[in-house]
């Protein structure tokens, strides 16, 4: 009788691991297939880690599997017994070994479970070539391993921005890139994307000249995705790829360079999943925050967006989607007076908008305040008479009796030019300033001169040029 085969197919029945474990008559296919089906505890884990620094192939199948499966665990995965066991270099070995792709395959998946621990622990991979060895297996013949190496650079890149700088200056974009440009695997899109998008921000955000060559493929896929989580993650990322405070008009010139505008609005709509449209309404806000010309290349490239906007402003019932739309009209209204034209172009399109301030919420009145105060500042002589017959200055008026400083601010900038207009157009026509009067006549004079005496010096200073541009001090008041 074999009393060591007898053991052999004991231990495999009560799924014990030892290097005993191998038959002569299988195959490594299907030494690999019993590998992947066994069960695993923490028992079983110096085992494990003497097959990884075995010279036997099927050995080092076994314990690559096993600690692969076992750290893959819910609960206290034994991800610092396998550092301290330094078998971290073996497996990083192991990515390199073209011969055993199905080596290379286990060894990524279990390093990409070892490098999702905390912080140090990941820094282990890093310090031990991990990265290195996952920038090179992007270019992996077999689109699995590929796969994996993406799934490792993206919670790497994610974990924070000393990694994901680190990631990005060892030449990984190029690759990643390509990877989800020509793929057509639905799948490694997904991944592709949100590995990229973990690259592109992040706090603090990483130097644009290292990012701003995902433009392009972020742009694409909003184009042409309708996977709610690629979009996501797409969308946030070119969040932060269009917005500079310095270079803005540098990053909406490569952003307007991809046609993404027509891909935007498509996704704008009052039945689009929130965790869409917020991002991509900021998108848009971002890039209506440029220059003229580029508003001016937003609205012909998107004729319809402005109308969308509308409908989201004074329709939908999330606060945050008609803060954000509100915002994107605010940046129209600042335009020149074409521009002007879409965000007030009749009484109904004005009355709808003044509507919206009988919403409570404070950041959404704020907004409001700055699309007729934003229009005010270049509206046309005809423009500018519509809003006063659309009541704007009782609507100003009514601001300036609130407490937050910022909308009295607001309130009495769009007053300085509406007063102006008036100035101009009573110059014209040799005749008393018509919105000067109106003013008076809702009360408004005395609100200002009142605001004199306000704390804020910004206040203080607006309703000061009121007065003397407006009235004879001594006389008058």
């Amino acid at each position: 009788m074999d009393l060591s085969n007898d053991l052999r197919l004991e231990n495999e029945r009560l799924g014990k691991v030892t290097e005993e474990n191998t038959d002569q008559n299988e195959t490594l296919e299907e030494f690999i297939e019993k590998c992947a089906m066994r069960n695993y505890t923490l028992k079983d884990l110096p085992a494990l880690l003497k097959a990884v620094n075995s010279s036997d192939v099927m050995q080092q199948y076994f314990g690559v599997i096993g600690i692969r499966r076992i750290v893959s665990k819910d609960e206290n995965p034994p991800i610092q017994e396998i550092i301290d066991a330094n078998v971290i270099p073996r497996m990083v070995g192991f990515t390199e070994r073209y011969e055993e792709p199905q080596l290379q395959y286990e060894a990524a998946w279990a390093l990409t479970n070892i490098a999702s621990g905390t912080t140090s622990q990941t820094q282990s991979i890093i310090d031990k070539g991990g990265v290195t060895a996952f920038v090179r297996l992007l270019k992996h013949e077999s689109s699995e391993i590929s796969e994996q190496a993406i799934w490792a650079l993206g919670n790497i890149g994610g974990d924070n921005a000393e990694f994901r700088d680190y990631i990005l200056k060892s030449n990984v974009l190029a690759p990643l890139i390509e990877i989800v440009d020509k793929s057509g695997d639905e799948k490694v899109i997904k991944h592709g994307i949100w590995a990229l998008s973990n690259l592109a921000r992040g706090s603090p955000l990483p130097k644009f000249e290292l990012v701003k060559s995902t433009i392009p493929i972020f742009s694409k896929v909003l184009q042409e995705t309708d996977d709610l989580e690629t979009l996501v993650d797409a969308a946030w990322a070119m969040v932060y790829l269009s917005d500079g405070k310095n270079d803005s008009k540098n990053r909406v010139d490569l952003v307007l360079e991809t046609k993404i505008c027509h891909g935007l609005v498509r996704h704008i709509s009052m039945d689009q999943r929130l965790s869409a449209l917020v991002p991509v309404l900021r998108i848009l806000g971002n890039l209506l925050s440029g220059t003229e010309d580029q508003t001016s290349e937003v609205l012909s490239e998107v004729p319809d967006v402005v109308n969308k906007l509308v409908e989201l402003a004074t329709s939908h019932p999330n606060r945050t989607v008609v803060r954000e739309s509100c915002w994107c009209l605010s940046n129209i209204a600042a335009g020149n007076p074409p521009q002007v034209q879409l965000v007030m172009k009749d009484h109904d399109q004005i009355s709808r908008l003044m509507k919206i301030t009988e919403r409570s919420e404070p950041e959404i009145i704020k907004e409001v305040l700055w699309i007729f105060s934003n229009a005010t500042a270049k509206a046309s002589p005809i423009q500018m008479i519509r809003l006063v017959e659309c009541y704007i200055i009782d609507l100003f008026c009514e601001y300036l009796k609130h407490d937050d400083p910022q909308n009295i601010e607001i309130a009495l900038d769009g007053i300085i030019n509406v007063l102006n207009m008036g100035a101009y157009l009573a110059n014209q026509n040799k005749t008393e300033n018509q919105f000067l009067i109106e003013l008076e006549n809702k009360g408004g004079v005395v609100i200002i001169d009142t605001l004199q005496t306000h704390p804020s010096i910004g206040i203080y200073n607006r309703a000061l040029k009121i007065l003397e541009d407006h009235f004879e001090l001594d006389e008058n008041l």
